[in-house]
């Protein structure tokens, strides 16, 4: 015999929860990329130094493509009934 409904459903609980996790995770990551391109911005119109922010932002956006690629297999799992 198999897992029962109630294993089945707790499973699907979360599974949502690792999904809400994950979209606050991007929005926030969002937010830091969208941050550091206008701190990168101000410092290149301040002819400063643009190189660390520049490392950290490749970092961000590197991190970025990570976790889409993880909440696109969150939500693949969840659509194929896993």
């Amino acid at each position: 015999m198999g897992p029962s409904i109630e294993a089945h459903i707790e499973d699907f609980r979360r599974l949502e929860e690792r999904i809400r996790n994950a979209r606050r995770h991007l929005e926030f990551s969002r937010t830091l990329i969208e941050y550091y391109k206008g701190l990168l911005e101000k410092f290149r119109a301040e002819s400063r130094d643009t190189t660390p922010l520049e490392h950290v932002l490749e970092a961000l956006e590197r991190s970025q493509k990570v976790f889409e690629r993880d909440l696109d297999q969150l939500e693949h799992r969840r659509e194929a009934g896993l």
